[in-house]
This record gives C-alpha cells, structure tokens and sequence, in this order.
C-alpha cells in the first residue's frame, strides 16, 4: 500500500532524507579538511551510500540503512501506546 500524496509518513520519510542528505554533504566536505574528525565524527554508514537516484537497488540502500533505523528510534514516539500492548 503506498502512501497518499500528504501523509504525515510521507512527510516524516521526506524529511529523514533530506536531513541524511544534508548530513552525507556536511561529512563529504568535512573529509576534505584536515583534522576535521576531531571536531566532527565520521559516519561511516552515510559515507559508504551511493548517491541517491531512482534506481530500485539504491533506493533499498538508503531506505535500510536510513530509513528503516530512524524510524525504529522514533518508534516510541510514534506508536506510544504499543509498547502496552504487548
């Protein structure tokens, strides 16, 4: 099932890719300048993406590597009344 044009989920995965976006660009600069990583750590895993395009494989990339842990950290402030009822 997919999403409709508006919806809150949507706007929620839009917005983790463009914050992961912004993030991968800092960290691609950040590289470039000496002794940058004492200041900034490294993440290795927006590093090692591929850029983001439309083809099916890198589109699973992002949205396991990205997407999918995002999501589960923010779980709890999503479905709060889930985790009572288990």
């Amino acid at each position: 099932m997919g999403t409709r044009r508006a919806s809150p989920l949507r706007r929620l995965i839009h917005s983790i890719l463009a914050e992961a976006h912004s993030d991968r660009r800092v960290q691609q600069i950040a590289k470039l300048i000496p002794k940058s990583s004492l200041v900034l750590k490294r993440n290795k895993t927006l590093l090692a993406l591929p850029e983001s395009s439309a083809d099916p494989k890198v589109v699973s990339e992002w949205t396991d590597k990205v997407v999918y842990p995002r999501l589960r950290a923010m779980q709890s402030k999503l479905f709060p009344r889930l985790l009572f009822a288990v």
